[in-house]
């Protein structure tokens, strides 16, 4: 299910104005990384929650890995994002994908144009690796008459 809108639960209505912060606030959501660390008995030791890239610090969320990579430590995710490009609610939805190398922290991304949005990526390996594979996504176009959908597919090179 793509969502182009936003649901503002506070006052339990589509709006998606409220995914917008002011200049100077923090944008919501934000890509993290939660580490938890287990005793033997399963008991938690210690949780920490970090940004996974200073230099990607816009608004994204819909993480996706590689699947083949699953239940270990991941250096590449993929997440929709916001490019912050356009004059009406530049923060969502969102209109861009992001790809962060969480080992340094770098972020490489791709966005649509003009009145066009992107649904939750998804990685379909190859076999070439973590990053070996295709970003697959559903692109959303918006006219004054209707909405067509389409899928995308790239590599980030």
């Amino acid at each position: 299910m793509i969502c182009i809108t936003g649901y503002n639960w506070h006052h339990k209505k589509l709006d998606p104005s409220f995914m917008n912060a002011a200049k100077g606030k923090e944008w919501l959501p934000r890509l993290v990384q939660v580490a938890i660390e287990l005793d033997r008995t399963g008991e938690c030791r210690r949780c920490s929650v970090r940004r996974l890239s200073d230099q990607h610090a816009r608004p994204a969320d819909f993480p996706a890995i590689n699947p083949s990579y699953a239940n270990q430590r991941n250096r590449f995710v993929y997440a929709g994002a916001a490019s912050g490009s356009r004059r009406f609610l530049p923060y969502f939805p969102f209109d861009s994908v992001v790809k962060v190398d969480v080992s340094d922290g770098s972020a490489r991304w791709w966005s649509t144009d003009g009145r066009k949005f992107v649904g939750a990526p998804v990685f379909v390996p190859t076999g070439g690796g973590e990053d070996g594979g295709y970003v697959l996504l559903v692109e959303v176009r918006r006219s004054a008459r209707s909405i067509n959908m389409k899928y995308e597919c790239f590599v980030f090179s």
